[in-house]
């Protein structure tokens, strides 16, 4: 679910860049708020899987809010929503590679040695 909603939030981003109408943007914006915030909560819970507490992971999601250092540099806004595609596009990634418990990822860990 994790990665499922990191896609979704980085297909919803990239799709701000196009030209939508009025509803189809509405809705896309939706999607965008279900694919980043969604995301968020999910990550928490997958978090505690492995770590006491999610203080660190609540932290680390902030880097999201790099966006007004985005727009500081001059960028335009569809370079800074493929950046922030691209970084929801990292969390599928390690979303995909994540074991599904510490149990699972130790289990991992005593056959590999």
């Amino acid at each position: 679910m994790v990665a499922a909603s990191f896609l979704l939030g980085a297909l919803a981003i990239m799709a701000l860049t196009l030209k939508l109408p009025l509803a189809a943007l509405l809705a896309t914006i939706a999607l965008v708020g279900i694919g980043t915030s969604g995301t968020q909560m999910l990550i928490y819970g997958s978090v505690a899987n492995y770590f006491p507490g999610v203080a660190w992971c609540a932290g680390f999601g902030r880097l999201g809010g790099v966006g007004g250092r985005l727009i500081a540099a001059g960028l335009s806004i569809a370079t800074i929503f493929f950046v922030l595609a691209g970084l929801a596009l990292i969390g599928v990634l390690l979303a995909l590679v994540m074991p599904a418990s510490k149990a699972a990822a130790t289990q991992g860990l005593a056959v590999a040695n």
